[in-house]
């Protein structure tokens, strides 16, 4: 047999208290705590809430740490090319940030900016195997299709994530409120897609796992096997949301002059678990003053690497 491949830098040594919070023990009491400096959780059941309250230099360095694993995946990561270095993934983030050219869209950088800490937000908890890069394989876009799909390795199962990204709008009562219409925006989005036998985001699913994940893992083949039950069921028109497990995350941009609430995000995991929309749902939410910077930064880093 071939030698272990050494572990990547970005897979955490050993599993960390995290979203997962069933696997924990968390799930009957609400635990706060500070992830990293910078950013802190609360947990409440299986619903998670972030605060980001600075753009410090660990969650920096983590971007830093993690951004073409994020981006490209862990295999092309693992390579250790020009084409796939730092700063050749800081430049295609930010050309993905245009529109042909043009100058960015305040809402393709918030999108941006959520789905990109959402992925960093799950690889520093290291609750689950990320089965999906940032990037759209075809062309220079992000990821098309399912945002995030994750493995649980210890019972095999698939997590499919939706992330929805924005601001308060004027009617949104209170930030809880406003993260409550992201989260049901993330709902409606997934109960559609995953009621509609689509072969091709399986297909889709299945393509991303094989370019993200390490080749000759025993994760990377649970995956695939997993997906390829799914496509044989679209196929079939054997597909329902209500079978599914799903991940729905709301990220906001909104000043922490006022804070949105644990509570509101219990209360409605309940109501979607009520409806029996989806076979297991966790709920997590992010706050943030602004979504500009870590934009800011990634411009900045870029700027850095080519005077370096």
């Amino acid at each position: 047999p071939a030698p272990a491949r050494p572990r990547p830098p970005w897979l955490p040594p050993q599993p960390r208290p995290g979203v997962f919070a069933v696997r924990y023990g968390l799930q009957k009491r609400g635990i706060s705590m500070e992830l990293i400096k910078g950013i802190s959780k609360e947990t409440q059941g299986n619903c998670t809430l972030y605060h980001i309250t600075s753009l410090t230099d660990e969650i920096k360095e983590e971007l830093r740490r993690f951004l073409v694993a994020i981006c490209y995946g862990e295999e092309k990561a693992s390579w250790g090319i020009d084409a796939y270095s730092y700063q050749n993934t800081l430049e295609a983030v930010l050309l993905r940030c245009s529109q042909q050219g043009k100058t960015p869209s305040e809402e393709r950088i918030k999108g941006m900016v959520g789905e990109l800490l959402a992925h960093l937000l799950f690889r520093i908890e290291g609750d689950f195997h990320i089965a999906s890069a940032f990037f759209n394989l075809e062309e220079k876009s992000f990821k098309k299709g399912f945002d995030i799909i994750l493995l649980d390795t210890t019972n095999n199962t698939i997590w499919i994530t939706e992330i929805k990204s924005g601001e308060k709008h004027a009617d949104a009562k209170n930030v809880s409120d406003a993260i409550k219409d992201l989260i049901n925006e993330a709902k409606l989005d997934l109960k559609k897609r995953l009621n509609n036998d689509n072969i091709v985001l399986w297909d889709n699913a299945i393509n991303a796992a094989r370019n993200a994940m390490i080749d000759s893992t025993d994760e990377k083949k649970a995956v695939v096997d997993i997906l390829k039950g799914y496509i044989n069921k679209a196929a079939k028109k054997e597909i329902r949301s209500s079978q599914e497990n799903v991940i729905l995350l709301g990220n906001l941009f909104h000043p922490l002059s006022e804070l949105s609430s644990i509570d509101s995000l219990k209360e409605k995991h309940t109501e979607i678990c009520d409806k029996k929309l989806f076979g297991n749902t966790i709920i997590i939410a992010t706050q943030q003053e602004t979504y500009n910077n870590i934009y800011n930064f990634l411009k900045s880093e870029a700027q850095s690497c080519q005077k370096n």
